[in-house]
């Protein structure tokens, strides 16, 4: 497969914006038209305020150096009122408010350090940790609360949330697990709100963080075997909890979705899998990527060596693995995708065993299909339902 000449100058375009090196009318132009679709969906998405609230977030910015400075601030404003409140209020209404906002502000310090680089990294780590101590401070505080795991693998333990859908009697169990696999730059604090739409139809939900990711970041770098990451999770849940469905679903975005590809190719006790914006095979254009998700992808695999980082990417072929896949696969991509051509999940579709319950969605959307993550997720639990 070639990359068209579109396909290069759309992606060196936002290359060279994420670098600095266009003049600085051109960068607002441009970092204006990335994120005012695709990444504001995600925003808005993610923390539940309304459009105009991040809107407001995002026109202060006007540059990408202060990026990180405008989101952390109004992280802290966020959370020195949402701390305040929670300690002064006495009502189930002003906790609900205070949770929400330090919830929000978590996320806030996630989307600030989405640009740094590193040579900020004190900065990045510090923005981490206050995502991962205010998700935790609020797990409980929902009607289907976040409960705590540490899941054992290798030398380490990967942190997740356990979630089981509210008013499930005890003892009872759900309609399946749905087990979120994080993308590039994504963390099991991000997946929060991801789990509502399945929540709500009776499934229990797991967001995790794993080998080179988030919380577990520090403790262990990312892997190509994804398979034993699956069975450690799998292993560990059915040992501690009795209650656990059989039907396994993985769901991930952009390398998530290659990482739960590869998950369901080793581990048989996976059900299905919902693979959203995921590359076929990302040597054709892993070059071009902006400098962000470059840098994200490098993190998670320890910062190796070029020649180390280009066989590492060699192996993450869908080719390699997809013969392997014997259960129902929901593909989908964004038509306006701007980090890896859409076509790249016609190619899934195309490698997987044939299947009548496989399914393609092609969206009118960016990168992860952000501009339209309800209509996605309408799609996929009414998929689910249909076996």
């Amino acid at each position: 497969m070639t990359i068209s000449t579109i396909e290069i100058a759309r992606m060196a375009g936002i290359r060279l914006a994420f670098r600095g090196k266009l003049p600085q009318a051109a960068l607002a132009v441009l970092s204006a038209a990335h994120f005012s679709r695709s990444l504001t969906s995600r925003f808005v998405h993610g923390t539940g305020l309304p459009p105009q609230e991040i809107k407001k977030v995002l026109s202060s910015i006007r540059s990408f150096k202060s990026w990180p400075v405008v989101w952390r601030a109004a992280a802290e404003e966020l959370d020195t009122a949402g701390q305040q409140l929670l300690e002064k209020s006495n009502s189930a209404e002003g906790r609900r408010e205070a949770v929400h906002m330090l919830r929000t502000a978590a996320l806030f310090y996630h989307y600030a350090q989405i640009v740094l680089g590193p040579d900020n990294l004190s900065a990045k780590s510090f923005c981490e940790k206050k995502t991962q101590q205010l998700y935790r401070q609020t797990a409980l505080y929902s009607s289907a609360p976040a409960v705590r795991v540490e899941i054992p693998f290798r030398e380490v333990t990967l942190p997740g949330y356990l979630r089981r859908p509210p008013n499930l009697p005890a003892g009872q169990k759900s309609k399946g697990l749905v087990i979120f696999c994080n993308g590039a730059d994504s963390v099991k604090e991000e997946g929060h709100r991801l789990c509502h739409p399945f929540l709500r139809q009776g499934y229990t939900t797991l967001v995790f963080d794993g080998p080179g990711e988030g919380e577990a970041r520090p403790l262990i770098q990312g892997i190509n075997k994804q398979e034993a990451v699956a069975k450690a999770v799998i292993d560990h849940l059915r040992r501690e909890y009795h209650t656990l469905p059989e039907k396994i679903i993985l769901f991930g975005v952009s390398m998530g979705g290659m990482k739960a590809l590869m998950m369901a190719a080793g581990e048989p006790r996976i059900s299905a899998v919902v693979s959203v914006s995921a590359p076929f095979d990302t040597r054709p254009y892993f070059g071009y990527l902006n400098p962000l998700v470059r840098g994200d992808i490098d993190r998670y695999f320890g910062s190796p060596k070029p020649d180390m980082m280009r066989h590492l990417v060699s192996t993450c072929v869908v080719d390699k693995f997809a013969g392997k896949i014997r259960v129902p696969v929901f593909v989908a991509g964004g038509s306006r995708d701007s980090v890896l051509p859409h076509r790249e999940a016609n190619r899934i579709m195309g490698a997987l065993p044939p299947g009548e319950k496989n399914t393609l969605k092609i969206y009118n959307a960016g990168h992860g299909c952000l501009d339209c993550i309800p209509l996605l997720l309408k799609d996929v639990v009414d998929w689910l339902e249909k076996f």
